[in-house]
């Protein structure tokens, strides 16, 4: 569902945003200053609905992972997981979890203290451009402009 200036419905969704500026973003009183409209759809501050967004659990990085480890499902581990788990911690800690999420999810099966803690931090809040588009969406200024003039 990520944004496609070449979808007439997307573009018909955001210059919608603008226009009518739904959740009172203040859209129409900076439409000729794009710097301005791009941080309120890009930045999570700015969005006033107050939305949030699932990242996809892969998107995790090693650091957000080790930070929610329960220490009473590492404790109940055998003793070679445990050691898969020092391993994943060592690696780089900005690494996303990405290739090692299946194992992952075998250590640490749902239901579990730290399967919950890892969904619980899944969650953040949204910029107007994912909620409106999904996770991860930018919008950049030449989507912002192609929408306004359509």
């Amino acid at each position: 569902m990520p944004f496609d200036r070449k979808n007439p419905a997307d573009l018909a969704k955001l210059k919608n945003e603008l226009v009518a500026d739904p959740v009172k973003i203040g859209f129409p009183a900076v439409i000729h200053k794009t710097e301005d409209v791009l941080s309120k759809f890009n930045t999570e501050a700015e969005n006033k609905s107050r939305a949030t967004v699932s990242k996809p659990r892969a998107d995790m990085t090693i650091q957000e992972v080790a930070g929610v480890i329960n220490a009473d499902d590492y404790g109940a581990l055998s003793q070679y997981d445990r050691e898969w788990v020092k391993a994943l911690i060592g690696q780089p800690h900005d690494s996303a979890l990405g290739g090692f999420e299946a194992k992952f999810n075998s250590v640490f099966p749902n239901p579990g203290n730290t399967h919950n803690a890892v969904e619980a931090a899944l969650i953040k809040p949204a910029t107007r451009a994912e909620e409106l588009f999904g996770y991860g969406t930018k919008i950049s200024r030449d989507d912002f402009i192609i929408a306004r003039e359509s």
